[in-house]
């Protein structure tokens, strides 16, 4: 629903923001950064294979809608006891996904992947600072200041979803002996046999054919202690309070409306309207909005 402790959110300001000439260099950048990292990958056929590229494509989607809000803002529900429509709930549930993973993308492949599997060669790009980090901050940006939306727990399974099925994904993977895309990797001669010299999983940490051990301990963390980590701290993030007065508030959107003093008739209906002149919509038509 719409309500917040007590309030009522602003549903075209929360979602849609106030600053919508702000939106326009957070989404062109991020269309920027897809186009980079397409242009320098060496296997764009494998490119809906790899999480990072999820997170980057989820990005530019979330952003694209944000920026859309700015410009045409969703309505206000007509009544206090209604819910947002169903582009809202998407919208909505597309945030929360998509700022999960950004972060999480990001820690773990600064730990993990290069933390414990570093190539000698290994060097930082613009690509990667982007994927692994800038793209995060942007998506934050957005939905944390310039919308102000408010992630809600009993959304945290859209993101466990999301999780899950990726992990399923790099088993069925590895059962199915697919490359990672980058072509055969090289080979060795041991005692008369070729072996390769780097493994063909996606990510190295989770490489369910020669660290099966391992693949399950990290999948395990992810989905029963990382996850609901970083979706906790995108939790709390939302319910933060600005030191200053940022469009004309330090808080979330709400409008000037207590929910505790809305009484609800027999049939559960609330007999009062946003404009307060009884069971009529925003309009005074006496229809939903």
């Amino acid at each position: 629903g719409v309500g917040d402790c007590g309030r009522l959110l602003d549903v075209p300001n929360t979602f849609g923001g106030t600053q919508t000439v702000l939106k326009w260099p957070i989404f062109m950048w991020i269309v920027a950064t897809l186009v980079y990292v397409w242009a320098s990958s060496d296997h764009t056929g494998w490119f809906l294979g790899v999480f990072d590229h999820w997170a980057l494509l989820l990005s530019l989607l979330y952003s694209g809608m944000s920026l859309a809000n700015g410009h045409f803002q969703p309505p206000q529900p007509a009544f206090p006891e209604e819910g947002p429509n169903l582009y809202i709930k998407v919208f909505w549930a597309l945030f929360e996904i998509t700022a999960h993973v950004t972060c999480l993308t990001s820690i773990l492949y600064w730990t993990v992947e290069v933390g414990f599997h570093r190539d000698d060669d290994f060097k930082v790009g613009y690509g990667m600072i982007m994927l692994h980090s800038g793209i995060l901050i942007l998506v934050w940006v957005d939905g944390m200041i310039l919308n102000r939306i408010p992630v809600r727990i009993k959304h945290y399974f859209f993101v466990l979803a999301v999780d899950a099925i990726y992990v399923l994904w790099t088993v069925i993977h590895a059962i199915c002996g697919l490359d990672n895309g980058k072509g055969a990797p090289p080979v060795i001669v041991e005692e008369g046999e070729e072996v390769p010299q780097q493994s063909d999983a996606i990510y190295i940490s989770l490489d369910w054919k020669d660290e099966t051990t391992q693949s399950i301990l990290l999948a395990i963390a992810i989905l029963t202690f990382i996850a609901p980590l970083l979706f906790s701290f995108q939790y709390i993030m939302s319910l933060y309070t600005f030191p200053w007065i940022w469009n004309g508030s330090k808080s979330r959107r709400c409008l000037d409306m207590n929910l505790n003093t809305i009484h609800l008739a027999p049939n559960g209906v609330s007999n009062k309207n946003l404009n307060g002149s009884g069971r009529h919509n925003m309009n005074g038509s006496g229809r939903n909005m």
